[in-house]
């Protein structure tokens, strides 16, 4: 048929066709015989959106047809039809991007914006989106809505005879930019153009169209931002992803992506459900393919052979399989897609993506720069610049005072690290990770025994799975020298943040510990036994071994150090006695040297070795000591532990608003450093003492959370822990209600 058919003409042919006559098709499409006669017969020149589609589900179009009778009944022609029928029938139902659509057709409507590009990396769900888009605005422009597919455009210089052809404009000789300025001069309409991060540089020719009085608004897509004047730019981020390690089935279906998974595979496996015992690993499938729609539904038409278990075992292979057969050929598997933004890169760009892919989660600016670099004469920062541009690299701004850290989403992760392997400087990069997240360690470590320490535990914090990475590698790669000197400087952050677990099963991994050299293995076995402290195991061998080999070696600070492990062993083994000879011992040379940060946690263990022999007034003696060293210092991991012990004494004395004050003192420093597990100990105070008042609903409150944290974090149970007030926290937590 002719592109100018009219809608009247249209419509009469399509029912003619199907065999129906008007008052047939009217009473199908629910209208009234005489409004389809007056459509047919032309009186009738604007029919509303919701009448043209009930006609055309009445007459059981398909897609092109429907479409067609779409812009006929907005007075378009064929190419435009068919351009927005590529955007306003969206095959699958938008998920998770309800506030998103919302946000942008506030801006649309506010009339202020004249561009707008929906930016995010391949496989996100730009075109989708605006996809939706362009259906939620259907018939609100005067001029219509025109949906232009730009990623078959292999060249700059065919971009406006594209959208002119799209806009159903012939090639008259005039020049393409003349021609759509005449065109679209006076025409409000919405104009999408999907797929440009390919034809920058044909973007300047955009601009003039921009500025044209009463001409179109623009929605463009691209996977890094066009830099035009007036350009509104608006990221499409991942879909939300369950973040918690256990969740259940209703909490993966009110995710996104837990629930584009879910009806994806639904849709090839009608069996498929996901339950709570498989829930987990749905969650986990979502996290390792980082919410990108385009992964999760290449990994859902799995579903049909196989299992979660078996899917989430094979997840990398996504990278090369393909996805759905009508998406554009470049979007068919993650690496074509990923492919597509690689080749625009120019070739340093290429080599800091490549090696950006060594860091875990996120990293900052300083460290790519250096693991980046490695040691070529690079800009990274120009590279990393680029890499965001072009959303291969997303960045998190800090709200306040602070540094932008910057991350791969886990896909593209992956397909830089084949690239770095491919390049083969793998080995070599890693290296340069280790080395600098070693560097970071051990800078850190003074800091942490200081009045800075909050920050510097924050900082390690956010590092935390740069620096896990880098253990591993350095044990599995043949340098576990570079092993132990992150354990020797990350133990007191692994015990302010509870993470002395995660550290002691690293480090028992390192191998032929037997072989190193006797202080490379002493202080090996001083981290492995203070990060079993508090949960038994053989801290007390470990301790004693090690002190064996720092005194053999000569190394004094060793010594200290492995003197005052081996009491706090010896502590949580019952044996006063010899706690004591112990850390006197170490007490001894922490003053020597002037190591006020020591004496403090030594002062404060010493005090419990005086509570196990009920010397009470030797401990709060002890106990003050060591708050007046830490007090000097700064140092709170050592106030609140003496504040707890004299918060205990203060209880056994009956002085329970001085025991409230000292819990509340000390909870206040565990959470200045993210101590959750003191902070619990605290909270269990604190709920004694109200307990001790008569019972309220807030102390029953403080013993659930209290021992919620404790419970998750193993029941560590600490030397200088009163076992008459244990006794008094197992009793009061215990009682029902009823008994306060």
């Amino acid at each position: 048929m002719a592109g100018s058919e009219t809608f009247a003409a249209r419509l009469r042919r399509l029912r003619e066709a199907a065999g129906l006559t008007q008052e047939e098709l009217a009473d199908r499409a629910g209208l009234s015989s005489k409004a389809v006669s007056l459509l047919e017969r032309g009186e009738r020149t604007k029919p509303y959106p919701h009448t043209v589609s009930s006609l055309a589900d009445a007459l059981g179009l398909p897609e092109d047809e429907r479409a067609a009778l779409v812009a006929a009944a907005r007075g378009r022609t064929a190419s435009a039809t068919r351009a927005a029928s590529y955007a306003g029938m969206p095959p699958t139902p938008l998920l998770g991007r309800e506030q998103l659509l919302h946000e942008i057709a506030v801006l649309l409507q506010a009339g202020e914006t004249r561009l707008l590009t929906l930016t995010g990396p391949g496989g996100v769900g730009k075109t989708r989106l605006a996809q939706a888009l362009l259906a939620q605005q259907a018939g609100a422009w005067p001029a219509g809505e025109v949906f232009v597919p730009l990623a078959p455009v292999s060249s700059p210089d065919l971009a406006l005879p594209t959208i002119a052809h799209a806009l159903g404009l012939g090639d008259d000789g005039r020049d393409p930019g003349v021609m759509l300025a005449h065109h679209l001069t006076g025409r409000r309409m919405l104009l999408v153009l999907d797929n440009l991060e390919h034809l920058v540089p044909a973007v300047d020719h955009l601009a003039p169209l921009l500025e044209l009085p009463g001409g179109p608004v623009v929605v463009a897509t691209s996977r890094r931002p066009l830099r035009l004047r007036g350009e509104v730019e608006h990221a499409v981020p991942p879909l939300w992803t369950p973040q918690s390690a256990h969740p259940s089935a209703a909490a993966v279906l009110g995710s996104p992506a837990g629930r584009l998974f879910a009806q994806r595979a639904q849709a090839v496996s009608q069996g498929f459900e996901v339950t709570e015992d498989n829930a987990a690993e749905v969650a986990a499938i979502c996290r390792q393919l980082a919410g990108i729609p385009l992964a999760l539904e290449i990994a859902a038409a799995r579903t049909r052979f196989l299992g979660t278990t078996q899917l989430l075992a094979r997840i990398d292979r996504l990278m090369t399989e393909e996805g759905a057969r009508d998406l554009d050929d470049r979007q068919r598997t993650l690496a074509r897609t990923l492919d597509w933004s690689h080749d625009l890169l120019g070739a340093d760009e290429q080599v800091v993506f490549a090696r950006l892919s060594v860091f875990a989660g996120s990293f900052g600016l300083e460290a790519a720069e250096v693991v980046g670099g490695a040691g070529d004469d690079i800009d990274v920062l120009a590279c990393l610049e680029q890499l965001v541009e072009h959303s291969l690299v997303t960045v998190d701004l800090p709200t306040g005072a602070g540094e932008a850290r910057y991350r791969l989403l886990e896909p593209v992760r992956q397909y830089a690290a084949a690239r770095l392997r491919a390049a083969g400087e793998e080995e070599a990069t890693r290296l340069a990770h280790a080395q600098w997240y070693v560097a970071l360690a051990e800078a850190a470590y003074p800091h942490i025994e200081r009045g800075e320490q909050v920050e510097w535990l924050d900082l390690l914090r956010a590092e935390n799975d740069n620096l896990r990475a880098a253990i591993a590698w350095s044990i599995g790669s043949g340098h576990p020298d570079l092993a132990v000197r992150f354990g020797w400087s990350l133990r007191m952050y692994w015990l302010h943040h509870d993470r002395r677990e995660e550290g002691r099963l690293l480090l028992e991994q390192v191998p032929d510990r037997d072989a190193a050299p006797p202080v490379e293995r002493a202080r090996l076995l001083h981290v492995l036994s203070f990060c079993h402290y508090g949960f038994g195991g053989p801290h007390l061998a470990l301790s004693r071994e090690a002190l064996d080999l720092f005194r053999e070696a000569g190394d004094v600070v060793g010594e200290e150090y492995a003197l005052g492990q081996l009491g706090f062993a010896l502590l949580s083994e019952g044996d006063a006695d010899g706690a004591r000879e112990a850390l006197e011992a170490a007490l001894e040379l922490s003053l020597a040297r002037g190591d006020e940060t020591q004496a403090g946690h030594l002062l404060n263990h010493l005090a419990a070795a005086a509570l196990q022999v009920d010397d009470r007034p030797r401990a709060a003696e002890l106990a003050e000591r060591a708050l007046g060293h830490a007090r000097h210092t700064g140092e709170r991991l050592a106030q609140q532990t003496a504040l707890q012990i004299l918060a205990q004494l203060a209880w056994a004395d009956g002085d329970l608003p001085r025991a409230r004050e000292l819990f509340s003192d000390s909870l206040q420093h565990a959470v200045e450093l993210s101590d959750d597990v003191n902070a619990a100990y605290c909270l269990r105070g604190l709920a004694v003492c109200d307990g001790e008042g008569g019972c309220s609903p807030e102390a029953t409150q403080l013993f659930g959370e209290a021992a919620t944290v404790l419970e998750a974090a193993g029941s560590p149970r600490f030397a200088w822990l009163m076992p008459e007030f244990e006794e008094a926290v197992s009793s009061a937590s215990a009682g029902e209600p009823d008994d306060c």
